[in-house]
């Protein structure tokens, strides 16, 4: 979520806005076969990020709009592992497969749900609990999908992004269970590392992209 959680963090917040951009740069500078889906994953979520540094103080803008620019850079790196796949493949090697996916979502997602509507401020039917409900839906997706193209190609890249997908998206459920319900030290250690964990897979998985000595060890 995308929403201020920790008050105390705020430098941490700037430190992001200012780091994630870096990431665009190393990417369209470095890498020679850029992908449209990933670079547009890169640059919503910088642009999510930055927007605290350009709008510190105004949290409905901080809320909505790096809410749905998060939502927008998922949504990319989904459309990039589906584009890696073909479909009918994917169908007939991992049917069993995506209809346990399907239900551990669903899951996940409900019980997502009712801690969201465990804050008395956020009712049923209204544009925060959709918006919400709606991102959690897509980082399940994201995680799915990465997984999947993991399995399909069984590759070292596939491997790491996969990695790199699954930190972050564990230190987002992790954010949604401190955020609608105690903020204690422990959460606030953990979502800090699978985050930054996540991010630093990323920023290794573009490195191996452009780098043949990474290559090597990834």
């Amino acid at each position: 979520m995308s929403a201020l959680l920790f008050d105390l963090d705020t430098l941490e917040s700037f430190s992001r806005g200012i780091v994630f951009p870096l990431f665009v740069v190393l990417y369209f500078l470095q890498n020679r076969k850029k992908n449209v889906f990933f670079a547009g994953f890169l640059i919503l979520f910088s642009i999510s990020e930055a927007i605290f540094v350009l709008y510190p103080g105004n949290s409905v803008i901080y809320y909505y709009f790096c809410n749905i620019m998060s939502v927008l850079a998922y949504v990319s790196l989904v459309i990039y592992f589906l584009k890696r796949m073909n479909l009918l493949v994917l169908l007939r090697r991992f049917r069993i497969f995506l209809v346990v996916l399907t239900v551990c979502n669903t899951y996940i997602v409900y019980v997502l749900n009712e801690i969201i509507l465990s804050d008395s401020t956020i009712n049923v039917f209204t544009i925060s609990f959709f918006l919400e409900s709606f991102y959690n839906l897509t980082i399940l997706i994201t995680l799915s999908c990465s997984l999947l193209s993991y399995l399909y190609h069984d590759s070292k890249e596939d491997l790491l992004l996969f990695l790199a997908t699954a930190c972050i998206v564990f230190s987002e459920m992790i954010y949604v269970t401190a955020l609608y319900t105690v903020d204690n030290y422990i959460f606030r250690m953990l979502y800090t590392v699978f985050f930054t964990v996540g991010f630093a897979l990323v920023y290794t998985f573009i490195v191996s992209k452009i780098n043949t000595y990474y290559r090597v060890l990834f």
